[in-house]
């Protein structure tokens, strides 16, 4: 039966996972739930602010003519 679970894979400094493995183990998290929390935290952010900035936000610009080769 094949499995329903993901794999991420996080590439990082040997500084940056040590960093990482100590703010898990300060918030009492396992290493997978602290990178999960941070990335839902940074996702609720991005989302806050996109809602700010309004519909169009998340829109590419036009180009103006000149740029298009018209």
């Amino acid at each position: 039966m094949a499995s329903e679970r993901t794999a991420l894979l996080v590439r990082c400094t040997a500084q940056e996972a040590e960093a990482i493995r100590r703010a898990a183990k300060r918030e009492r998290r396992s290493i997978s739930g602290f990178v999960l929390n941070a990335v839902m935290n940074r996702l609720a952010s991005q989302a806050a602010i996109m809602e700010r900035m309004g519909p169009l936000a998340g829109r590419p610009r036009s180009r103006p003519e000149t740029e298009r080769g018209e």
